[in-house]
């Protein structure tokens, strides 16, 4: 499983997420309302060793809007809108760069937990010999690779190539289409820049069984922050072990199986407790961790039902803000509005397509999610003693 660490609104493995509620026009005044701006605060942390990660760089991409961690992880960025969707571009030397988005839903805005996968070391491939370079995470004992033929280096030299897996919730973004997810991911790149000059083999465990020989969609995760079919598609074949699952492609870069995956999640329990003031920005709350129990006991599983999970809240089918196992939120009190924290009992249940989640009665993967922790901040209403 993830590594669970740190919070505002943490979606697992270490990730962090803040939500902060849209705030309500006030009483009859006939001048029009100015624009709701706010400012998000997260964490940027390691997906292993779940460690903050100082000086990376968090930018709101197609604006100016940018910000850099700080020895604790932590970030803040804005003015953003609450009313509309922003992706995050997360970048810091030696790590995989990550892309996610910032979803928007009735003027509310929140933002993605991001965890950074360090690069793994390149391996040195000569170009008259061709090589392969292997992934330094693996999933049920397999490992990802890209194997390159001769004479298909880039500029026809000498060089290295680095391949790395991410999985858990440090998988980026989401899939465009709600009833998949992206997983497992990829990410390979050479040292010298351009494309290969010739196809590359790129092979990807899989969590799950497939059936042998079976295709899955390859999808690749453009600068803009989307995933999106490459052009031309690209399909990738599964092993006759089905445990594998290998495309060819010329261009390096980050590259993810598109696989069916649905989800529902309902709340069955909500507790609700008012932050006493008054507020010293930022507001700073520990919180009790959560306890997340999935049906898939291997750690492998359990990972994938973390990314699954991550991907539906980014996806908003499972319409449900909150963090996995927060330890702390951050929070920036707006005038005299009220803060409470809100904590969730969660059922959840996801449905696949082409393989059995394992140690499941069916296809069907289940957990219980006690403690999915966020915060609203509710504005002061006239004649009201409530507040900060």
């Amino acid at each position: 499983m993830s590594r669970l660490l740190l919070a505002p609104l943490a979606l697992s493995g270490a990730a962090t997420i803040i939500l902060l509620a849209g705030c309500g026009g006030g009483g009859g005044s006939s001048n029009p309302a100015p624009a709701v701006t706010q400012k998000v605060t997260g964490f940027v942390t390691d997906a292993d060793p779940a460690a903050p990660i100082a000086g990376a760089s968090v930018k709101v991409q197609g604006t100016n809007i940018s910000a850099v961690t700080a020895s604790d992880g932590s970030y803040t960025i804005g003015p953003l809108n609450p009313t509309r969707s922003y992706n995050l571009l997360i970048t810091n030397a030696g790590y995989v760069d990550d892309a996610v988005k910032i979803l928007s839903k009735s003027a509310t805005l929140q933002g993605p937990g991001v965890i950074l996968t360090r690069a793994n070391t390149p391996d040195p491939i000569t170009n008259s010999a061709g090589g392969t370079s292997t992934s330094n995470a693996t999933l049920e004992g397999n490992t990802a690779t890209v194997t390159i033929p001769a004479s298909a280096m880039p500029g026809g030299s000498d060089g290295n190539v680095s391949t790395t897996l991410l999985v858990g919730t440090a998988v980026p973004g989401a899939a465009t289409d709600t009833t998949k997810i992206i997983y497992p991911v990829v990410n390979f790149t050479g040292a010298a820049a351009g494309n290969f000059a010739q196809p590359v083999t790129v092979t990807v465990p899989l969590t799950f069984a497939y059936a042998a020989g079976a295709t899955l969609p390859v999808q690749k995760l453009g600068t803009d922050g989307n995933w999106a079919a490459p052009s031309p598609a690209i399909t990738a074949t599964v092993s006759t072990d089905g445990k594998n699952a290998s495309f060819n492609t010329t261009v390096p870069g980050t590259y993810g199986l598109l696989q069916a995956i649905q989800a529902t999640g309902t709340v069955t329990a909500t507790d609700r407790q008012p932050v006493p003031g008054p507020y010293t920005d930022p507001v700073s709350v520990d919180l009790t961790g959560a306890t997340v129990n999935w049906s898939a006991q291997g750690a492998d599983g359990r990972d994938f039902l973390d990314a699954a999970f991550t991907e539906k809240q980014r996806q908003l089918v499972i319409n449900i803000p909150g963090d996995l196992d927060a330890t702390k939120l951050v929070i920036h009190p707006r005038g005299t509005s009220l803060i409470n924290v809100v904590k969730s009992q969660l059922n959840v249940s996801f449905n696949s397509t082409g393989f059995t989640i394992q140690q499941s009665a069916s296809s069907t993967g289940s957990g219980t999610i006690d403690g999915l922790a966020y915060y609203e901040i509710v504005p002061h209403q006239q004649g009201s003693s409530s507040g900060g």
